[in-house]
């Protein structure tokens, strides 16, 4: 475990990624964040898939969801037995992939091409391809259903792009054409934004809430988290988004550090809300001025 926390890493800053500094405890939904250009992922790497819990696996998927990133597990074995290379499994909804399936994709390009789903494995098909090199060699959807071994129906639902494949469909109709008709699985797809709500997590005092609620009247969606070092995301816009927390006491610098780390990452903002006012740290502001404020304008004075 050690050895694949150091080696995934420097696997993705020799690709060109930007790290954030790392999580220090294992309890927490995620190890680092990583960006290169537009491709942006929280990563938690874990010995097998199902030591990742599904309250985190979850708090992973609305993180990533509310920033518009890619949560992403790295691990070697699923559920009793090794995890393939080149597929994409799911734990609670978050892709899940080997060391060698990241590597391949960060260095190569080599996106994953299969997914491991209830029932088996199967793949994306490019239902403009099969489209277009079945009326090349004037196939009607009967003919070429028949060929394959599916139904006329199917074969329309892969030309919208309305059905998966299995990996034995897929590959009798790359025999059949001759061409390649696989998609491959970005990894770095954004995930779309949840709908605007206060998610009160466990925990949540009333100092949290007052913090969520004037969000959200400045406009954010604003969501909690539990199992980082911050305890909220809020997000306006793709280019208006926040991560930060409460302070209840001192000593708090390290969180903030390592935050302010993940939101350069990110290409966002953060924020600390003091209980006690405090001119020392960037970035954080007393929870008496924050609830003053009245305008989206005013809070950027106070971000970093």
């Amino acid at each position: 475990m050690n050895d694949l926390c150091d080696e995934l890493p420097r696997t993705l800053e020799s690709a060109g990624f930007l790290l954030s500094m790392r999580c220090p405890t294992s309890l927490a939904c995620f190890d680092f964040a990583t960006r290169r250009g537009d491709e942006t992922a929280v990563v938690k790497i874990a010995c097998k898939s199902s030591s990742v819990g599904a309250d985190r696996a979850c708090e992973l998927g609305w993180i990533g969801s509310s920033l518009s990133v890619t949560p992403l597990i790295v691990c070697l074995n699923g559920p009793g037995k090794p995890m393939r290379d080149d597929t994409v499994y799911f734990r609670c909804g978050i892709p899940t992939i080997t060391p060698q399936t990241l590597k391949s994709a960060v260095e190569q390009g080599n996106h994953p091409i299969v997914e491991a789903r209830p029932g088996g494995f199967y793949v994306h098909l490019d239902g403009e391809a099969i489209e277009k090199r079945r009326s090349e060699m004037r196939l009607s959807l009967g003919e070429l259903a028949s060929m394959i071994g599916v139904s006329r129906r199917t074969i329309y639902g892969y030309e919208r792009g309305l059905a998966k494949a299995s990996v034995s469909v897929a590959l009798k109709l790359e025999a059949t054409f001759g061409v390649p008709v696989v998609r491959q699985v970005n990894l770095f797809k954004r995930r779309p934004q949840e709908s605007g709500r206060v998610v009160r997590g466990r925990g949540w005092k009333t100092p949290m809430i007052d913090v969520a609620e004037k969000l959200e009247q400045l406009g954010y969606r604003v969501a909690s988290v539990s199992m980082a070092p911050f305890d909220f995301v809020a997000s306006r816009s793709p280019k208006e988004r926040i991560i930060g927390g409460i302070v209840l006491k001192e000593g708090s610098e390290t969180r903030r550090e390592l935050t302010s780390s993940i939101a350069h990452v990110f290409g966002c903002h953060s924020l600390f809300v003091a209980e006690k006012p405090s001119h020392d740290s960037p970035g954080t502001i007393s929870k008496e001025e924050f609830l003053r404020i009245r305008e989206p304008e005013q809070l950027k004075e106070a971000l970093v």
